[in-house]
C-alpha cells in the first residue's frame, strides 16, 4: 500500500502532465477535476465512517463482546447484528472503491495511450508537411 504523500505527488505529477499537454480548461482539465471532486467527496466520507467508527470506543466494543449474548443487555451500546450489518456495508463500500479505482487507472492508462498516440500522428503530419513544403519550393525554384 503506497502512503498518501506518494500518491499526492504521483497525483500532481499527473496533473502537471495533462496541464502541459492540453493547457488551462481543457477536457482533460474538466475530466482531471471532476475526478478529484468524487475522490474529495469519497475521502470525506471515509473520514466520516471512521469518525463514527471512533464513536464506539474500545470500552464499548468490550463490553459488546462480553454481552454480545445477553439479550437484554444495557451495557452492549449496539447489536450483533448492527454490527455485522455495518461491517458488511462497509466492505462492500471498500470493494465499490477499489473496483471504482481500478476503472480510474484503466481510463487513465487509456487517455495516456490516446495521447501518446495523438502525439506520434501529430509528428508524423508535421514531417509530411515539412516534406511537402520542400516539394513545393524544389517544384517553385524549377519552374523558374
Amino acid at each position: 500500500a503506497r502512503n498518501s504523500k506518494e500518491l499526492s505527488a504521483d497525483n500532481d505529477r499527473l496533473r502537471r502532465q495533462l496541464g502541459s499537454r492540453f493547457g488551462p480548461g481543457g477536457a482533460s482539465q474538466t475530466q482531471v477535476d471532476e475526478l478529484m471532486s468524487v475522490c474529495n467527496s469519497l475521502r470525506d466520507e471515509n473520514r466520516r465512517l471512521r469518525e463514527s467508527n471512533n464513536c464506539l470506543g474500545k470500552n464499548q466494543f468490550a463490553a459488546f463482546s462480553k454481552d454480545a449474548h445477553e439479550p437484554n443487555s444495557s451495557t452492549a451500546p449496539i447489536s450483533k447484528s448492527a454490527l455485522v450489518q455495518y461491517r458488511e456495508e462497509f466492505e462492500e463500500r471498500i470493494q465499490e472503491l477499489e473496483d471504482e479505482k481500478r476503472d480510474l487507472i484503466m481510463r487513465n492508462t487509456a487517455a495516456i495511450t490516446d495521447v501518446r498516440k495523438a502525439e506520434q500522428r501529430s509528428w508524423e503530419l508535421e514531417q509530411e508537411l515539412e516534406k511537402l513544403r520542400s516539394e513545393l519550393t524544389t517544384a517553385k525554384l524549377s519552374m523558374e
